[in-house]
């Protein structure tokens, strides 16, 4: 039987960010971005909170909803989280696959890392408030933060979608209802007379 998978918690968020702002751009890029993923699975595991076990098989790494950007897309289509969040967690993605899959030195300098770090939606509110330019560094850093701190809120808060409706009574309703009408007399009577001329 799979088990829940635990989800992080905002404290323990909290003294993670402290140590991977200290190290070296490549790992802290990773561990950031290893937050973020762990905050949206734990997002979408309470939101699919119906049947645990299955949810968690789904959102094990090797599972099919394991990878970090087939999560954004089902938190997206499920409307758990807006087009501007998406795209943050999107360039959040893209610069930690940057930083593991390049063979040679990358830095937040680096110009594909540099120009997602300046699309983060998230590092131009928290530019707003500290009034100073902000390195490139600093914007990943901290709208990782964010992010993952209000995907963990929301992970306590995300409810599953109501019950399933029960289709066999919705449709013997809209029959029931119909079958009132003379078009639907006029109907029954053509597959009557289609039936009685194909038995012959």
């Amino acid at each position: 039987m799979t088990k829940k998978l635990a989800s992080p918690t905002a404290v323990e968020l909290q003294e993670a960010f402290s140590q991977f702002s200290n190290e070296r751009p490549r790992a802290s890029a990773l561990m950031a971005a290893a937050w973020v993923d762990d905050a949206l699975r734990a997002v979408l595991q309470a939101y699919l909170s119906r049947d645990h076990a299955t949810a968690s098989a789904l959102l094990r790494a090797d599972a099919p909803l394991g990878s970090f950007g087939v999560r954004i897309k089902i938190a997206f289509l499920l409307g758990l989280i807006s087009s501007e969040a998406r795209a943050d967690l999107d360039s959040i993605r893209e610069i930690r696959n940057q930083f593991a899959h390049v063979r040679t030195r990358v830095s937040f300098k680096t110009d594909k890392i540099a120009v997602k770090c300046k699309r983060l939606h998230a590092a131009e509110v928290l530019r707003d408030f500290v009034k100073r330019p902000l390195h490139n560094r600093e914007k990943f850093l901290w709208s990782a933060y964010f992010i993952a701190t209000i995907l963990i809120r929301l992970s306590v808060s995300a409810k599953p979608p109501g019950p399933f409706p029960d289709l066999y009574q919705d449709y013997a309703r809209s029959l029931r209802r119909i079958s009132k009408s003379p078009a639907f007399e006029t109907f029954i009577a053509a597959i009557n007379e289609h039936l009685a001329n194909s038995a012959v």
